[in-house]
């Protein structure tokens, strides 16, 4: 529940000019509370990219990669049946 807060905040905030510290601060507070390595945000409007951030690790590994925007995640086969109801509708 809180994960939708914070994403309809980004999308608020980012719409009126208002990203940085603020929602910055929000999403990573989110990432520690939950534990999770690291995350990535995009928020468009019309069409246009208007906010993107990563926060935490992409890899922990001795190399430790930090999160970027572009980063990709590998999500196994938790995509299948994404495809499937695609394919389906």
């Amino acid at each position: 529940m809180k994960l939708q807060l914070i994403l309809a905040l980004a999308t608020l905030a980012t719409a009126y000019g208002q990203t940085g510290t603020a929602l910055d601060a929000n999403l990573e507070e989110y990432r520690e509370k939950y534990k999770l390595p690291g995350i990535a945000v995009a928020v468009m409007r019309d069409g246009e990219l208007i906010y993107d951030r990563g926060f935490g690790l992409a890899r922990r590994t001795p190399e430790e990669v930090m999160v970027k925007p572009e980063t990709l995640f590998r999500i196994a086969s938790v995509s299948k049946p994404f495809t499937a109801v695609t394919l389906l509708t």
